[in-house]
Parts: structure tokens; C-alpha cells; sequence
């Protein structure tokens, strides 16, 4: 993975899919919701990367799932095979815990985001990064797409 891939946010499946338009083969990391573990569950986001991997052959998609300070949806997100899992403040013990078995399954485990760009993803804080919000619960299609080929054009 480059070090400045770029980050996406979608809030549904239309939105992924133009993330992955715009992208092509570039590699970036797709945020699912605020809370998502929690909320749609890991199972969901699984399925909604599956499906982008199947309608998208050429993208390659990185899966951020948010499980804000939910120990078991982490968990559920390892199980699934979601290779990035971003969590907020654990017990030091359950995130250790966490990171060894994300180790063994070649996965991530970032807590918070750390506003020093030169952080060493090593240490478990998820580097500095521009994350594009795509809106994609409320924007069309067509503006989600200017907007993130706007935001592109910037980086």
C-alpha cells in the first residue's frame, strides 16, 4: 500500500461504488460509517467490500471498519477478514490482545487518529490522513463523484 493512499468515507454501497469508479486500480483505504462495527456490524461491511471486489476486479480496496470502543465488534471484523480495524480508547490489555490477532491474520488495528503525519503505523495510531466524507446518504451519485475527483485533484 502507498503511504498516501487516500482515505474514503461511504455511508452505503451506492457511495462505494463511485469510490471505486474514481479510483480504478489506484489502491485506497473505504471507510465504512462512523460506528459501523456496532451499528451495521461487521458482517455487513464483509459483504458490502465482497461485492465492490466482485462488481470491481481492478480496484484495490482497503477495508477500514469503525468499532469505536466495541471489544467484540473488533473481533467479529477480524473474523471477517476486514484488513484495517479502527477502534477508540480499550482497556490496554484488549487492544494488545486485539493486535495479536490481527497480527496472525495480517490485518490492522489503529486506535485514534494521530495528528502527527510522520506517526509510525507500528504503534497503532492511525497516521494523519485527509479523509474525504463522501455525503453519499443524502448527496446524487453525480455530485459524490465531482466532489471526490475535486478532492483528488488536490492531494
Amino acid at each position: 500500500m502507498p503511504p498516501h493512499s487516500p482515505h474514503i468515507q461511504v455511508q452505503n454501497f451506492r457511495g462505494a461504488t463511485v469510490a471505486c469508479q474514481v479510483m480504478g486500480d489506484r489502491p485506497f483505504f473505504l471507510h465504512g460509517p462512523v460506528n459501523a462495527g456496532q451499528i451495521m456490524g461487521a458482517q455487513w461491511f464483509a459483504n458490502l467490500l465482497a461485492e465492490l471486489r466482485c462488481d470491481f476486479p481492478a480496484a484495490r480496496i482497503f477495508g477500514v471498519l469503525d468499532c469505536q470502543n466495541h471489544t467484540g465488534q473488533a473481533l467479529m471484523a477480524l473474523e471477517c477478514g476486514i484488513s484495517h480495524i479502527l477502534v477508540g480508547t480499550l482497556a490496554q490489555t484488549a487492544f494488545d490482545a486485539l493486535g495479536q490477532i490481527a497480527t496472525q491474520r495480517e490485518c490492522h488495528i489503529w486506535h485514534g487518529i494521530s495528528l502527527m503525519p510522520e506517526t509510525d503505523p507500528a504503534d497503532g495510531l492511525l497516521p494523519a490522513f485527509p479523509l474525504f466524507i463522501m455525503n453519499d446518504h443524502y448527496l446524487p451519485a453525480s455530485e459524490c463523484k465531482k466532489r471526490l475527483l475535486a478532492h483528488l485533484a488536490q492531494q
